[in-house]
């Protein structure tokens, strides 16, 4: 859990710059669903089992940080690329959401399969893969956004380098267009990234009825990974 400081969300005093490292509470898998959203061939049957899983966890997720990528003229974040550690799981299984081609990975975490990495000042700290969804999410000006903290560091902000955020746009800007080409995929309502072990059962799986659109959960011994 982040060290969120002092600052009180319902004031303007904080600013952010593109590349700085904010914190908010949001749903990985309904992002996912936001950019999937966004291809041009997805079916109507698709378009509304993504339309109903964005409506199931408008209210939830986590705070995870996540990448300023743009922001308005009062330096407020008006566009995000979402991070996560997807449980440690292998983001290019066969029943992953996302594959290696869809983030670029923070180090020290090494890169495989020619994907992108990126880097912080400070380092990133920790042993646990961080990865960076290059899907750029829009948000509202009613967004709670602080700075994300470590608690061993309150006082310590992160941002990419320079050189670092130059490399993330470049790929921003060329898997955006990949985006709008994906093929009509529909959501699923597991574990986004299947860490091992936890895939075979050891995990809080989230059902929904498609037809009914009411959310049921069956309950196993862990989290949903939202």
């Amino acid at each position: 859990m982040p060290e969120l400081g002092a600052h009180d969300p319902t004031t303007t005093s904080v600013t952010f710059r593109e590349g700085d490292i904010c914190c908010m509470k949001i749903s990985l898998q309904a992002t996912i669903s936001r950019a999937r959203l966004s291809s041009a061939s997805i079916t109507e049957e698709h378009s509304i089992k993504h339309e109903q899983r964005i409506a199931l966890l408008s209210n939830d997720g986590k705070y995870r940080p996540a990448v300023v990528y743009r922001v308005d003229k009062q330096f407020r974040p008006s566009q995000v690329l979402v991070m996560g550690t997807l449980s440690g799981g292998n983001i290019d299984c066969e029943d992953s959401e996302i594959k290696d081609k869809d983030v670029a990975v923070v180090a020290p975490t090494l890169a495989k399969n020619g994907q992108a990495t990126v880097e912080t000042q400070p380092a990133w700290p920790g042993d646990k893969p961080q990865y960076i969804y290059l899907f750029p999410l829009p948000i509202g000006t009613n967004q709670d956004i602080v700075y994300w903290r470590f608690n061993n560091t309150p006082q310590q902000k992160y941002k990419l380098t320079p050189g670092s955020f130059r490399v993330l746009d470049k790929l921003v800007a060329a898997w955006t267009r990949n985006w709008v080409n994906l093929p009509s995929v529909g959501p699923k309502y597991g574990f986004i990234a299947n860490a091992i072990g936890r895939f075979a059962g050891s995990a809080l799986s989230a059902t929904v009825s498609l037809n009914t659109g009411n959310p049921t959960q069956r309950k196993r011994d862990g989290k949903v990974n939202k």
